[in-house]
């Protein structure tokens, strides 16, 4: 019991100096943004501070939004009350929950980027089943937030966080579990659509990949409104 208490001990630290040590990798991309507005005003948390270029993994560039923690946790929060995206089915369909936020969100003038991590996940999760999900990848749209010192990652991801969380401590999460393993973690633009489309030079979203983000939607939709009402019915 000492002996699996302790490995479990030496995994969740490796696991958390192998996330940050992928977090910064990442985060060496983003670039200057010398039009930002300052991070810590009274109205900085109302709007976008501007925009900086980001390097993909293709080595391309492209403009990403800059905000504040505040503006952060306000689009976290308009993403998860909307109801329209099933987050409480985190078995499946990431792909098609971050391409729809990052084309809300690009309605809006709010420039995301995808932050894509490939490999062996095992997650504990207590809106599934079994109480766990496992993934052979994970997707979710990423912004880069200003504290004011400097200019970092963070995940919006409503199928694992309550709040908008930083690229290390996502990446964490989905290699806590022992049976957990990463084998890679890239950034692109928010029109890739899975991991293997990484390569493809898009400027605009694909009709073909946003016809397809609402057909899984509407396919696990409606699991997730049930998981709803059964949580509120036993309260």
């Amino acid at each position: 019991m000492l002996a699996l208490l302790f490995n479990i001990l030496i995994h969740s630290a490796l696991a958390s100096e192998t996330a940050t040590k992928a977090a910064q990798k990442l985060e060496r991309a983003i670039g200057a943004c010398p039009s930002c507005k300052p991070a810590l005003t009274r109205t900085s948390g109302d709007h976008p501070l501007g925009a900086a270029e980001v390097e993909d993994v293709n080595g391309r560039k492209f403009e990403m939004s800059v905000m504040n923690d505040e503006f952060a946790l306000k689009i976290f929060q308009e993403m998860t009350e909307q109801g329209k995206i099933p987050f409480g089915f985190p078995e499946d369909g990431c792909y098609a929950r971050a391409h729809e936020m990052s084309y809300q969100l690009d309605k809006k003038k709010i420039y995301t980027g995808k932050v894509f991590a490939t490999g062996n996940f095992r997650v504990d999760h207590d809106k599934t089943e079994k109480g766990a999900v496992t993934w052979q990848f994970h997707v979710a749209p990423v912004v880069i937030v200003d504290d004011g010192k400097a200019k970092r990652f963070w995940v919006i991801d409503p199928s694992l966080f309550y709040e908008p969380t930083t690229l290390a401590s996502w990446l964490e999460a989905l290699t806590a579990h022992p049976k957990s393993r990463l084998k890679e973690a890239f950034v692109t633009n928010r029109f890739i659509y899975v991991p293997r489309a990484r390569g493809r030079k898009l400027d605009a979203f694909d009709r073909k990949d946003l016809d397809s983000t609402r057909a899984v939607m509407k396919k696990y939709l409606r699991t997730d409104q049930k998981r709803a009402k059964q949580a509120a019915d036993s309260l």
